[in-house]
This record gives structure tokens, sequence and C-alpha cells, in this order.
């Protein structure tokens, strides 16, 4: 699976519609919609339209309300966001994803989540406040270790893919891959190809 953060520089937030489009168009599988901004609903509720229209799934970043409110597939928390219980309370349908930072405790490897989340991978210019990252190496043996599906994020692009690849994660995240692209529209459709397996080389 491949997702798409959409989450990123205030400059950018009138491109989000558009960015959506672009890579559910292009074989982007997944929206997971982050926005801490006033205009969430309305936003919100244009990426449902399309996520619909595309018979592609939807991530709501730790908002139970509003991952029951736009019917969500996923909802995906932190360390100190809404705890998994609660949301198994609440929406026991629902699939959870929990992210795993380069500090993380043992203990939470264990927890009840479909997937981990993992990274930063390599350094994130979107995610500013992380100064530590994985490294291919340590990412690719927390993989080995965990018993749940692993999706890489933090510094994704087109280079790396395929070291992600070899490590056998399940998926990945990508936010700022697309948005700080020239060509966004290629890149998408250069990443998608190649993560499922239709091409073997990324110019």
């Amino acid at each position: 699976m491949i997702q798409f953060l959409t989450n990123y520089s205030d400059a950018e937030q009138s491109r989000l519609e558009s960015m959506v489009e672009v890579c559910l168009d292009n074989g982007v599988d997944c929206i997971q919609f982050s926005w801490e901004r006033g205009d969430v609903l309305y936003r919100l509720e244009n990426v449902k339209k399309l996520t619909d229209k595309y018979n592609a799934s939807l991530c709501i970043n730790n908002n139970i309300s509003l991952a029951r409110r736009f019917d969500a597939d996923y909802i995906h928390v932190g360390p100190t966001d809404v705890s998994i219980r609660e949301i198994r309370k609440q929406l026991p349908d629902i699939k959870i994803g929990f992210s795993i930072h380069p500090f993380y405790k043992q203990g939470e490897l264990n927890y009840d989540a479909d997937y981990f989340g993992v990274g930063p991978v390599y350094k994130s210019v979107t995610y500013k406040g992380h100064n530590k990252t994985f490294g291919i190496e340590s990412f690719r043996k927390l993989v080995l270790d965990v018993k749940k599906p692993v999706c890489a994020i933090g510094g994704v692009n087109r280079y790396n893919i395929e070291l992600l690849k070899g490590a056998k994660c399940e998926s990945i995240c990508i936010a700022g891959c697309f948005y700080r692209s020239a060509d966004t529209l290629q890149t998408v459709r250069d990443i998608v190809k190649y993560w499922n397996g239709e091409t073997s080389t990324v110019s």
C-alpha cells in the first residue's frame, strides 16, 4: 500500500484536493488525512469524495470523531495520542496504525495495532521536529523483529524506495516527495509503478 499524507506547509494547503486527486488517479491506495487547520471539515469532505470516487482507503490521523463521521477505513495514532484501547472501544471495526519513532519503548511493539508506521527512516523535511532517524539498517532490523505489517515514513523518495522494498516493509507513506516535486504527476507514477513491481528502475 502507498499512503499519501496530506499535512504539509501552509504555503501548499491550497493544493490539497489537486494533490489528492493526482495521487489517487495514478495508483496511490490510501490518503492519510492530517490537517490541523480551521477548515478541516470542508477539506475532509472534499477528500472523502475523492477516496470514494477512486475506491481508495481513508485514514484519519488521531481523531476518533472524524474517523466515525467520515467512515474512515483506518485511524493512525502515536504514543501521545488517543489510546488504542479507546479506539477499539468506540470504533471496533476500524484498522489502527501506530507510529514507532526512533526513541520508541520496546513495549510499543506489542501494541494491538494493525500496522506500525515506522519513521522517520530518513531525514524528513515535512516533520522537522524529528532530529533522529532510524536509518535503513535499524529499520530493516525492526521490520524483521515486529509481528505486524510496517509502513515506512520519513524521507521516502524515488531514490531510496528500492532499499525500503528490500527491507520487506508492507507499505510506504509519502508527503514531501510529492509536494516538492517539480513534476508531481511523474513522481507519483514512477513510485507507484516501482512499488507495485511494474518497472525495474526508477529514473
